[in-house]
């Protein structure tokens, strides 16, 4: 199943393959760290790089445990989450932290999918991509047996733990 999902860039104070560069066009570009000999972008070996992270959106219910965004501001929903009208699921991100299992408020183990480096370097050579169909793989709710076979899965070990996992074949619209 195909699903639109948002791509949101928001800055970070971490390292990332990622930056925004403001010196030279005032409208500022978007490059991959590698395009330009580094590893990442920081804010001490490449001053004239914003370290950013992406982040893949879309209007999806948001369970106790599950990361969104909330304008640019990154929150897990905890037991007492109400959904406000611009709240919006993460299913992706470069943000390393919220790809690991974390144990934030819940104590539940939650997962967001690690955005591709190609969809980052193609980010950067497009100086960004606003939207994208995402292809999802669903699981069955007995056994979270998968559907179909994905050879490319990173995460076997952790499919139980999602009700879905991205292939990250997308589509620039």
């Amino acid at each position: 199943m195909n699903k639109l999902c948002r791509v949101v860039m928001l800055p970070t104070k971490e390292a990332s393959s990622l930056g925004y560069h403001f010196d030279t066009n005032p409208e500022g570009s978007i490059d991959y760290a590698p395009d330009f000999g580094f590893e990442l972008f920081d804010n001490t070996s490449n001053r004239h790089h914003k370290p950013q992270y992406l982040y893949m959106i879309f209007d999806e219910e948001i369970k106790e445990g599950d990361w969104y965004l909330n304008g640019k501001y990154l929150y897990q929903a905890d037991r007492h989450f109400e959904k406000a009208n611009n709240d919006k699921k993460i299913i992706a991100t470069t943000d390393e932290l919220h790809t690991n299992v974390s144990k934030c408020f819940t104590g539940q183990n939650e997962l967001v999918s690690q955005i591709s480096k190609s969809f980052v370097k193609d980010y950067a050579k497009a100086n960004g991509i606003d939207e994208v169909l995402v292809e999802f793989e669903e699981y069955m709710s007995e056994g979270w047996v998968p559907t179909y076979n994905n050879p490319d899965n990173h995460n076997l070990d952790k499919a139980a733990e999602l009700e879905y996992r991205l292939k990250f074949r997308y589509e620039k619209l």
